[in-house]
């Protein structure tokens, strides 16, 4: 009786841990994750401890410990309800104790009869201690990890859009960076207006509005989050010798891949444009070279040029914003290292004072976007 007692005892435990994490996980559900319904299955759970046990042997049965179960369960799934569960087992245990006093009654004259009841009454008072205890420290420590986990959500929640900030501010600062190549054509073409022939001013004002309509589309494209984050979609799979086009007369081209990626090309193009635009601040485009490559799984772009390079601590400063050793602005390869993040991949250096400049960002070939 006392095993089938055990075995039942430890079914119905497992059954209501299973029960509980139901309703934990299911809490969009009406019925299961409704108080009533909680409070329903922590008061069964007692009575069923209660009703095992007083056919094994009462408050004799060493398993009375399982009225700890539905105690510390309430304190997970309803912390409001934990108290009453409580009372609940001690009421239990009440009864179990007045059914072993019952059942000893008519051995009360036997030499042991009052060592044993004071053994199980002193189970009784044992039990309501660690029970309380048990209660109070197990309600403790789920508030604490309750209050944890807010504060996780709300770091990630904080992080996530720290990150959108970011990603808009890269966005914002690399559109006001590809302004200023068009803003200065305009302003040198208007300034030599005057000068020019009759024959070169239709050419000058083609230009000019060209450089106009560039601007406007930069623009265009920061009218809202929305149309930002477009700017990072690929619908179609685009082979990267498509950049080619991009890139000033004279400077070397070479692409040893023909793999095909789902990178946003908008964004690569303004990457290559930087990197290179930041090659040519050092040297002429015929000592600027552009090799694309694949090199395990990941599309490599390298811009390398013949420059003079950098000293090792203008290296450890050349990716912060606005900090510039070539006379730009200091936020072309800041734009590039933080697009590349953006796109699941990274941007590494390689330099050496006077033996050129080397930038490499690596890119898998489908996105993985990380804002």
């Amino acid at each position: 009786m006392l095993m089938l007692a055990w075995t039942g005892a430890t079914l119905l435990a497992s059954w209501q841990a299973a029960s509980k994490q139901r309703i934990t996980l299911n809490t969009d559900s009406s019925h299961i994750g409704s108080e009533t319904w909680r409070a329903g299955l922590l008061f069964a759970d007692v009575a069923a401890v209660t009703a095992l046990l007083s056919i094994s042997g009462a408050a004799q049965n060493p398993f009375t410990m399982l009225y700890f179960v539905p105690i510390t369960w309430a304190t997970l799934v309803a912390p409001q309800l934990t108290l009453w569960v409580a009372l609940a087992s001690i009421v239990g245990f009440s009864s179990l104790l007045y059914l072993t006093a019952q059942a000893l009654g008519p051995h009360q004259n036997h030499p042991s009869h009052a060592h044993f009841f004071h053994h199980v009454v002193g189970m009784a008072v044992a039990f309501s201690v660690a029970g309380a205890f048990i209660t109070y420290l197990v309600r403790r420590i789920g508030r604490v990890l309750s209050e944890r986990r807010q504060a996780l959500l709300a770091l990630a929640d904080e992080r996530q859009r720290n990150q959108l900030t970011v990603a808009l501010g890269a966005m914002a600062a690399g559109a006001a960076h590809e302004l200023g190549t068009p803003l200065g054509s305009i302003q040198m073409l208007a300034e030599e207006w005057s000068h020019l022939p009759v024959l070169e001013q239709p050419l000058a004002q083609q230009t000019m509005v060209t450089e106009v309509k560039r601007m406007k589309a930069i623009l265009h494209g920061l009218r809202s989050s929305q149309l930002s984050a477009e700017q990072l979609r690929q619908d179609r799979t685009w082979l990267p010798d498509e950049l080619r086009p991009e890139l000033q007369q004279g400077v070397g081209w070479s692409c040893e891949t023909t793999r095909g990626t789902l990178q946003p090309k908008r964004v690569l193009v303004q990457m290559v444009r930087e990197l290179v635009q930041n090659a040519l601040s050092a040297v002429g485009p015929e000592r600027v070279l552009v090799t694309l490559s694949e090199k395990q799984q990941l599309l490599e772009i390298e811009v390398r040029d013949e420059g003079p390079g950098v000293s090792l601590e203008q290296l450890a400063r050349i990716r912060e914003p606005f900090v510039s050793f070539r006379g730009g602005t200091g936020l072309g390869l800041f734009l590039v290292q933080v697009h590349a993040q953006q796109l699941g991949g990274q941007l590494s250096i390689d330099t050496e004072h006077g033996a050129g400049f080397s930038a490499r960002v690596s890119l898998p070939f489908d996105p993985a976007l990380k804002f």
